[in-house]
């Protein structure tokens, strides 16, 4: 007779959460992906814990840090819009500065004659 094995994954405990930390140029959105998957495979956590341990692991003054500082949220579900919103706005602040930094066609071809100066004393 065989017998089969379910679920073996070992459930990870509250210490896997605090130990999660937020990269130094990790944008916001990736952060948050992984503290609420790893949230999401803890037995028990309290909200009031994980509510604490994801402002304690920005890096601080950063401006959701800041935000969370100046307007802690009363629950899990308020942090979360918190999060979204300041996500959404580092987006649209590096979409902004993608944007800026790309030169138009007219700019690359203007410096390309810009450069190249004809020369009609000659």
């Amino acid at each position: 007779m065989a017998q089969f094995v379910i679920n073996t994954k070992v459930p990870k405990g509250v210490s896997s959460l605090l130990t999660l930390w937020k990269g130094k140029n990790e944008s916001i959105h990736n952060y948050n992906k992984r503290y609420w998957e790893t949230y999401n495979e803890i037995e028990e956590c309290s909200e009031e814990l994980a509510v604490a341990s994801n402002k304690l692991k920005l890096t601080p003054r950063e401006r959701l840090w800041e935000n969370l500082t100046l307007n802690p949220p009363f629950n899990l579900w308020d942090l979360m819009s918190q999060v979204k919103m300041f996500a959404r706005l580092e987006d649209d602040v590096r979409q902004t500065e993608k944007i800026m930094r790309t030169p138009s066609k007219g700019e690359g071809q203007f410096k390309k004659e810009k450069e190249n100066p004809i020369d009609f004393e000659s």
